[in-house]
């Protein structure tokens, strides 16, 4: 939902650019963040196919994997 990615912003003080949101769902957390203006990584533990629609900026399958995808995501900013 827009509301919770806005909010993070508000109380954040941070720019949306700057954020990297991290979720499992690829609507809610991956599409949600995308429209906000943050960065994006899917954790897909699961190894779903894409459903369609934006992409992630990163897709990981393990939580060890986030720091490195992070560091790719702040080297392409």
């Amino acid at each position: 939902h827009p509301d919770m990615f806005q909010a993070a912003l508000d109380r954040s003080g941070v720019p949306a650019a700057e954020i990297v949101h991290v979720g499992d769902d690829p609507d809610h957390d991956v599409r949600g963040a995308l429209e906000a203006g943050m960065h994006a990584v899917w954790v897909n533990l699961r190894n779903k196919p894409w459903p369609g629609g934006p992409q992630a900026h990163e897709v990981i399958d393990t939580l060890q994997q986030l720091p490195a995808a992070i560091e790719r995501i702040h080297l392409r900013s």
